[in-house]
C-alpha cells in the first residue's frame, strides 16, 4: 500500500504542488486544444451555425467534466481521511464503492 500513497506533507512544497497539479493542467490544456481545433475545422466546413453548436457543446462538456471532478474530489477526501487514520481496510472498501458509483454515474 505504501507505493500508492504519496505524502504531500513532507518535502519541497513547490515541487509537490507542481507534481500534483500537472495532470489537471495537462487535461485542461488538452481539452482547450481540442475545442480550438474542433472550432477551426467546423468553422471551415459548416460556418457560423456549426461553430455555435461546437461552442455550446463544449460548454456542456465542461459542465459535465466539473461535476465529475466534484464527485471525484469528494471521494478523494473520504479516502484521504482513511489513509491518514491508517484504516487501509476501509480505504479498499471506499475505493471499491467509489468505482461502482462512478460506473453507475457515467453509464
Amino acid at each position: 500500500m505504501g507505493t500508492m500513497v504519496n505524502d504531500l506533507t513532507k518535502g519541497n512544497v513547490t515541487q509537490l504542488l507542481i507534481r500534483f497539479a500537472m495532470p489537471l493542467f495537462l487535461s485542461n490544456a488538452l481539452q482547450a486544444i481540442y475545442n480550438i481545433v474542433d472550432m477551426i475545422v467546423v468553422g471551415q466546413y459548416i460556418g457560423g451555425t456549426g461553430m455555435s453548436a461546437v461552442s455550446i457543446g463544449g460548454d456542456i462538456l465542461h459542465l459535465l467534466t466539473f461535476v465529475a471532478m466534484g464527485f471525484s474530489s469528494a471521494g478523494q477526501v473520504i479516502i484521504a481521511q482513511d489513509v491518514g487514520a491508517e484504516n487501509f481496510d476501509k480505504v479498499k472498501k471506499t475505493i471499491g464503492t467509489k468505482v461502482e458509483v462512478d460506473k453507475a454515474v457515467l453509464s
